[in-house]
């Protein structure tokens, strides 16, 4: 009876499907993928420099964002999720008294990426998309304006995932925003962003 079950157990896994004893890599189906990207600016000179009536010797601009996301691969290479956006720009004047404009940007929203490449390589190739709603703040020395806006920005890209191990990637991607934004007492107004973003992801699978 032994060499019966024994028998039956070799025959068993001899012939249980390939598929299913495959490991597991970072974008199969169940994994997790935690994001962000972290990006700076500082610039000045005298084609920055604002057009005020008091003359006043401005600062150097700075200009952060932050944008984080969590993404759940419903199948394989293809992930869901959401993603929070933070970003704030200013420049103030030389003694940093007068604050001659700034904005500050949050926003949320649902974001979707497809990954392509086999699971041997060590480079991925991806497209994604987010569709991210946006509350904004903003304030100017002269004219004297404290404004606060709300609206959305449909964000595409495309861009390399580039494996370190296998629960880590460096992203490069270049990408393109469109904002839409309802300014009050002022209405409605548009704009789009070309650029390109640097971030890092950790796998969970």
């Amino acid at each position: 009876m032994r060499h019966r079950l024994f028998a039956f157990s070799v025959l068993f896994w001899l012939s249980f499907p390939e598929s299913s004893l495959a490991q597991r890599y970072a974008f199969d189906q169940g994994s997790v993928r935690l994001s962000g990207s972290i990006s700076y600016a500082n610039y000045g000179g005298a084609l920055y420099q604002p057009n005020v009536t008091a003359r006043i010797e401005s600062d150097r601009i700075t200009e952060f964002s932050f944008r984080p996301s969590l993404a759940y691969f419903l199948f394989e290479r293809v992930a869901v999720g959401a993603e929070i956006v933070y970003a704030a720009i200013g420049q103030n004047d030389k003694n940093n008294v007068v604050t001659l404009f700034s904005r500050t940007t949050w926003g949320v929203g649902p974001s979707v990426a497809y990954f392509f490449g086999e699971r041997q390589t060590s480079a991925f190739p991806f497209l994604s998309a987010s569709y991210v709603y946006q509350s904004v703040s903003e304030e100017r020395f002269e004219p004297s304006v404290r404004a606060r806006s709300t609206g959305a920005s449909l964000r595409v890209s495309g861009g390399m995932a580039i494996m370190f191990g296998k629960q880590a990637s460096l992203n490069f991607e270049a990408f393109y925003r469109a904002d839409n934004r309802n300014v009050r007492n002022v209405g409605k107004r548009s704009g789009n962003v070309f650029g390109i973003d640097v971030g890092a992801s950790l796998f969970i699978f």
